[in-house]
């Protein structure tokens, strides 16, 4: 595979671009793309083996340049995508302070992708945060690309984990449960005014690679105008899994549950919100 030289930025109303250290950041309807590497294959397919070492190399390569730490890699395989809700109880670990002050008083708050890069906790903040390494075949070419995206959804955070030190330490030692998490994600939509939500485990792979090799047709995407508004509508159908719901092999003890809203523009903030019909979704768990 050769690194896309001469490529075509195809501006439009809603398709602008940028450059900075994080590479070329995209504009395309009020949702940011920051791709670090665009690749094009010189043939229509390779084995799982191929990619594999071509993620383990472009990933050296991305954190060199862009000076981001670079992770053990024990896990040497593809991702596997799961957008169907999981509606299984997990628990939220919270300190006493922010029970108290907020959610004992209904008082909820949603995390953002820009948050989870940047917070000030080194235990918790994860750069990988929208990453992913996204490997699709589009008119029997493949295209292989590093983006984070992802900026447009709100993130709620839980675990499986039960009755854990660890969880305590890190988090926080007041345990909620919360039982009924379809109805809970429900209430949170409508107050927020979101499109849609996800549920799912968070899947644990520092390579957080992606490969789906179903040809996608489209005859007006060309080779060398590639980065045009179509690109990005393929883009952002493939990227919500490894970006939103994969993390470095280096958070995997934390056994993370997501529930995740997209909204209809990017959200750098996080949401904080009253709702008191949420407490009647969550129970206090005394151990």
């Amino acid at each position: 595979m050769n690194e896309s030289s001469g490529l075509e930025f195809n501006k439009t109303h809603n398709l602008k671009f940028f450059h900075n250290e994080q590479g070329v950041v995209v504009s395309y309807k009020k949702k940011k793309f920051i791709l670090g590497l665009l690749l094009l294959g010189n043939k229509e397919s390779f084995e799982d083996e191929d990619f594999i070492k071509l993620a383990k190399t472009t990933l050296k390569y991305h954190c060199n340049v862009r000076n981001l730490p670079i992770h053990e890699i024990e896990i040497f395989k593809q991702v596997t995508p799961n957008l169907s809700n999981d509606y299984t109880p997990f628990y939220k670990y919270v300190s006493n302070e922010v029970y108290d002050n907020y959610i004992k008083r209904g008082i909820f708050q949603l995390g953002t992708i820009e948050q989870y890069r940047n917070i000030e906790n080194c235990l918790q903040r994860d750069v990988f945060e929208g990453h992913s390494f996204l490997n699709l075949k589009i008119n029997n070419q493949i295209v292989s690309v590093i983006c984070n995206s992802g900026f447009n959804y709100y993130i709620f955070c839980g675990t499986k984990s039960i009755n854990s030190d660890s969880h305590k330490e890190k988090f926080g030692e007041k345990v909620l449960y919360f039982p009924t998490v379809k109805n809970f994600a429900e209430i949170v939509c409508r107050q927020i005014n979101a499109k849609n939500y996800y549920i799912q485990n968070v899947e644990y792979s520092t390579l957080k690679l992606y490969i789906n090799k179903d040809n996608i047709n489209d005859t007006k995407i060309e080779t060398n105008s590639i980065l045009s508004s179509r690109f990005f509508d393929i883009i952002q159908k493939h990227l919500i899994y490894p970006s939103l719901f994969v993390k470095p092999e280096l958070f995997s003890d934390e056994n993370e549950v997501r529930i995740i809203f997209e909204m209809k523009k990017d959200v750098n903030k996080p949401s904080r919100f009253e709702n008191k019909l949420l407490l009647n979704q969550i129970e206090v768990i005394q151990y």
